[in-house]
């Protein structure tokens, strides 16, 4: 199902009883707006990459959700296009895709919303499975977030 803001919402219920189509429009509401990133790690070939609060602050590093989807910001630019979002609510862990038009294909992920944090791990590769320990998949992406602006 595409919504009138060009977000997919998407399911596969899995928890019985659970409105698959309100349970994802709910957290498509709640993820809409500006996200500080407070950390990132990204699990590369040899090791990888971990930015910490201050040096993403100083970066400038934001994913913002819009009636276009999810876009990441560097130094208040856009870093990237739009990615339209494809979410399963009702999974467990959560399920987030960010498709990438231009090469068909997209990041997918999984992502817990507790209040005004965000945790997102993605993978163009395999969806990661936890939200916990390292990073498991080559090209494996987490991110911990805050609100900055939108939807409390």
């Amino acid at each position: 199902m595409t919504n009138n803001a060009g977000v997919v919402s998407t399911c596969n219920a899995q928890e019985p009883g659970i409105d698959p189509k309100a349970a994802n429009e709910r957290d498509l509401n709640q993820l809409q707006g500006e996200w500080q990133v407070v950390y990132s790690s990204l699990r590369a070939l040899a090791g990888g990459e971990e930015i910490d609060e201050k040096k993403a602050r100083e970066m400038g590093l934001k994913l913002v959700f819009d009636k276009e989807g999810a876009r990441f910001y560097k130094e208040g630019k856009p870093a990237t296009i739009s990615h339209p979002i494809t979410l399963d609510a009702t999974s467990t862990p959560k399920r987030i895709d960010m498709h990438i038009p231009p090469v068909g294909r997209a990041d997918l992920g999984i992502y817990e919303l507790k209040g005004d944090t965000l945790h997102l791990r993605y993978s163009l590769n395999a969806r990661p499975t936890s939200l916990d320990g390292p990073l498991r998949v080559r090209g494996e992406t987490e991110w911990i977030m805050v609100r900055e602006k939108g939807p409390k």
